[in-house]
């Protein structure tokens, strides 16, 4: 069976990349995945030029790619929505003659390129695969109620439809057709040597790490406005802080504000790679988050490695962390509860050890390959792959 893929993710071209196409963040990861469940895999992109800082490389043999080189920066909605009609007129008669060749489409929501692909499929009677990567429990904008009143209007046949997160009720009453689907970046070779079991050790420093696309939302700065306390009480705490985004030239001044030069260190984008091993070096993930997030994959890797987590209970994160036990939930994001929970970690190497050893035997659970066929037995029985 051969699949059209519209991307919400802008792609570019990489010199370094084995199918010469390079992203970032997971996207290409789940690609390779779901390319080994097909034939032929085409994905339809925006493009631009990109550094390759932190890019992630498609892989699969199997895969192509039809590029859009006419868009603007997903982020301007201003700029989409006036550009969007005469992007839509050029590239029209592409995407039905696409959607018309190929035998299903995939759509990952929410996206400008996916929301059309999405009503081009359904008004063509296509074989559609779409899978939520939101908040699915808690839509903000426009579009995002949009697109979770249609997938829940027309989900179920031959339309499969996946949110990403969970939790203990379907994700819609109405519609019993649209499951859950778990997030991954990490293959099972990849969790095959495993590290051994974290300790904290009093003569040595204390290394804190926060690994997101940096904005407020994401609650680097929370973590930042708690040093200067703890510091106080554990001189030997050190943050690392992983990502590029908006709010990032805010986190250095506040740094600077606070004279925490010499404790905190901010490395910039890394791949997947180089997530994993700065995860490595670390002891705590610290993910004070309260964006609108569907199942953040960096909380997934940072459980393998063994790192006990401290987040706030957004969506998946609400039962993942206590049902595996594997870190501690705030009840608010603030500064002063991040450091209690902090501290009540700091001050119980057993709890500690208890948490590393929760995360590292949980993190298997959610590999891409396991991914890969939980979609793929969805796929199967509505549409009879074979």
């Amino acid at each position: 069976m051969k699949l059209l893929v519209f991307s919400h993710k802008i792609c570019w071209k990489s010199t370094y990349s084995p199918t010469g196409w390079a992203t970032d963040g997971g996207f290409a990861m789940h690609m390779d995945a779901i390319a080994s469940k097909f034939e032929e895999v085409k994905i339809i992109t925006a493009v631009e030029a990109r550094r390759a800082s932190g890019e992630v490389f498609f892989r699969a043999k199997n895969m192509s790619f039809e590029p859009l080189k006419e868009w603007v920066d997903p982020s301007n909605a201003l700029r989409v929505k006036l550009v969007a009609p005469f992007w839509l007129l050029r590239y029209s008669f592409t995407f039905i003659r696409l959607i018309l060749r190929y035998d299903a489409v995939h759509i990952p929501l929410p996206s400008h390129i996916g929301l059309i692909g999405f009503v081009i499929s359904l008004f063509l009677r296509k074989k559609i695969f779409v899978r939520h990567c939101g908040n699915w429990l808690v839509p903000t904008t426009f579009t995002e109620k949009l697109i979770k009143w249609m997938m829940i209007k027309t989900g179920g046949g031959k339309r499969v439809y996946f949110a990403t997160g969970g939790a203990s009720t379907p994700p819609s009453n109405e519609n019993n057709t649209i499951d859950w689907i778990f997030s991954s970046s990490m293959w099972e070779n990849e969790l095959q040597h495993k590290p051994e079991i974290r300790n904290l050790e009093a003569d040595r420093p204390i290394k804190l790490i926060h690994v997101a696309r940096q904005e407020i939302e994401k609650g680097a700065i929370v973590v930042i406005e708690a040093l200067p306390d703890l510091l106080k009480k554990y001189p030997q705490l050190h943050l690392t802080v992983v990502g590029v985004g908006l709010a990032l030239p805010l986190l250095q001044k506040r740094v600077n504000e606070l004279k925490l030069d010499a404790h905190v260190h901010f490395t910039g984008k890394f791949n997947h790679d180089g997530v994993l091993n700065s995860l490595s070096k670390s002891d705590i993930f610290c993910y004070p988050t309260t964006a609108s997030e569907g199942f953040p994959k960096v909380v997934l890797e940072a459980m393998s490695l063994g790192l006990p987590i401290i987040t706030n209970p957004i969506s998946i994160l609400a039962n993942l962390i206590p049902d595996t036990g594997s870190g501690l939930l705030m009840e608010e994001s603030t500064s002063a509860c991040f450091s209690s929970k902090l501290e009540i970690i700091l001050s119980d190497a057993e709890l500690y050890n208890t948490f590393s050893k929760n995360g590292m035997k949980h993190a298997p659970k959610y590999t891409l390959e396991g991914w890969a066929n939980t979609i793929y037995s969805a796929l199967n029985k509505s549409w009879n792959i074979g």
